[in-house]
């Protein structure tokens, strides 16, 4: 049995093994939501370590283009401090323990710097055929 679970019942319901058959089903459902949250959260965790792999290397080719292109003052530099500065704190975020709020905070962070790419006309995603 998930171990939150086990301490929750012993807490307020006493020993495991004196629970009514009608209890115990009930109990095991909640055992399954239990492991499948923590499941859906280190799928996301680890879809978001990718994602944020990915957003510093076009991050740093964004640099090259802009340090190729563009000298100080000109187009781009703001957009690129932009990226940059919101990159740091998905970075920070991803510290932070798995939370639907996190989870939410790094997808906007992630379509914030992706729109932040589109600007500077670079595609950030290659076009569906």
């Amino acid at each position: 049995m998930h171990p939150l679970l086990t301490r929750q019942i012993k807490r307020y319901l006493g020993e495991t093994d004196r629970l009514k058959l009608e209890l115990q089903c009930f109990i095991n459902a909640v055992e399954q939501s239990y492991r499948q949250f923590e499941e859906d959260a280190q799928f996301n965790e680890r879809a978001l370590e990718l994602v944020s792999i990915e957003l510093n290397e076009r991050n740093a080719r964004l640099r090259q283009t802009e340090h190729d292109s563009a000298g100080p003052g000109k187009p781009g530099k703001d957009a690129l401090g932009r990226i940059k500065a919101r990159l740091h704190a998905l970075q920070s975020l991803l510290a932070a323990p798995p939370s639907p709020a996190r989870d939410e905070d790094l997808a906007a962070g992630i379509r914030e710097v992706l729109a932040e790419i589109e600007k500077l006309g670079q595609s950030p995603v290659p076009p569906e055929p």
